[in-house]
């Protein structure tokens, strides 16, 4: 990009600049269209508009996709991928902060995480959910994952989540995550797909290990 911009008579540009204006773009660009007010609304996991381009009229239009209340920030989904709609907001903010640069600080991202719900050993009725930031919330976006919560939605025991849990999921989502986002062929990290029988198979250890609330299940 850098080189064909020089090309054109650009020289003074440097390749830090270029960087800035394209990850810039990509963070507030839909569908390829900027806009200035449109650039404003922010990405939110539990999105209250939904932005759609229309390319003939050269307009960029937000429609309510759910109440609104006053005062309220508005927020779209950034992704055309909704599949990450179900994912738990660690996956979730990883893939956002690696895709389009930045960390979620969204409401649903800072509150209970019914994504990775498993089920609470203590009790065996509730499921355990993990909340970050339980201090109070307020943190930083990114800083809240490293102080997280966990607790039963049924008898309220509170931990830092159970050993066996924690070590299932660290296990098993990656599997499950490169066949739900499987590399580009011919890319680093590419390999070959599951066959039926190894996916019934990862399906069942993840639903034994991680319960049947867990998104990756």
């Amino acid at each position: 990009v850098l080189a064909a911009l020089r090309t054109e008579g650009h020289a003074d540009l440097d390749l830090g600049e270029v960087d800035e204006v394209i990850r810039v773009f990509n963070l507030n660009a839909y569908d390829n269209a900027l806009a200035p007010v449109a650039c404003k609304v922010a990405h939110s996991c539990a999105p209250n508009v939904s932005v759609k381009v229309d390319v003939e009229a050269g307009a960029i239009e937000a429609r309510a996709c759910r109440p609104i209340a006053e005062g309220e920030t508005l927020g779209s989904w950034y992704f055309q991928d909704t599949g990450l709609w179900w994912m738990g907001a660690d996956v979730r903010r990883a893939i956002f902060e690696t895709d389009r640069g930045f960390v979620c600080g969204c409401e649903r991202c800072r509150g209970p995480d019914f994504c990775r719900a498993v089920p609470c050993d203590a009790c065996g009725k509730g499921r355990c959910l993990p909340r970050p930031g339980a201090s109070g919330g307020g943190e930083a976006p990114g800083a809240a994952q490293a102080a997280v919560e966990w607790f039963c939605d049924s008898c309220g025991r509170t931990g830092a989540g159970d050993a066996l849990r924690l070590s299932a999921e660290a296990e098993i989502v990656p599997s499950v995550l490169l066949e739900l986002r499987p590399p580009r062929s011919g890319t680093a990290g590419a390999a070959a797909r599951l066959s039926s029988e190894a996916l019934a198979l990862l399906g069942a250890t993840a639903e034994e290990r991680l319960g049947r609330d867990h998104w990756a299940t």
